[in-house]
């Protein structure tokens, strides 16, 4: 990393990451939902700003620690509280898939 810039960028990122943590630790649709916005605009604003190709496998690996988190905190999510358990189990595994593919291939 290079300066604070490159922990500046990081950051959306992480507090996406951090609420999308919450939002299953607490069972809130609301930290869920924000946390994908925030993830998405992110990701969004940092392809459109930073001509760099190592961008693509920065944010596949958020995406396959989001895919972690779903999967780990899946045991304390009641069943239809957030989601069906099976289909958050699809969600992380397809977010882990997706994530490895975007960090190791592009």
């Amino acid at each position: 990393m290079k300066s604070t810039n490159d922990l500046q960028a990081m950051a959306p990122f992480v507090i996406s990451l951090f609420f999308w943590l919450r939002g299953f630790a607490r069972g809130s649709r609301g930290d869920v939902l924000f946390s994908l916005v925030l993830f998405v605009v992110s990701s969004f604003l940092a392809v459109l700003l930073v001509p760099h190709s190592g961008l693509f496998g920065f944010i596949g690996l958020f995406v396959f620690l989001f895919g972690l988190v779903t999967l780990t905190f899946l045991r304390r999510v009641a069943a239809g509280e957030l989601m069906e358990p099976r289909s958050l189990r699809a969600i992380g595994a397809g977010l882990i898939i997706v994530g490895l593919i975007a960090n190791v291939i592009l």
